[in-house]
């Protein structure tokens, strides 16, 4: 699972995102975000509290670059 899901991020990155298309960044941020709530509340539910300890880190290390280059990705404006 996570060698897959580490190939859907790296063609992401070299893909929309490389390109600055707010659809890059919101699929990296998406998946993320999911992979922490689900990965960590199952987690804490099965009482191995320290993989969630464990995924907060991993989520700082991936939220703060996603956060420092929000700024870069310009909304799409659709042209009619």
């Amino acid at each position: 699972v996570i060698v897959g899901w580490s190939v859907a991020l790296l063609l992401t990155l070299a893909s929309s995102f490389r390109r600055r298309e707010r659809e890059g960044w919101n699929t990296l941020a998406a998946s993320v975000g999911i992979w922490f709530t689900v990965d960590s509340t199952y987690s804490l539910i099965s009482g191995f509290w320290q993989n969630a300890v464990f995924n907060v880190v991993f989520f700082v290390c991936f939220a703060i670059p996603l956060a420092a280059t929000y700024s870069h990705f310009e909304k799409k404006v659709e042209q009619k």
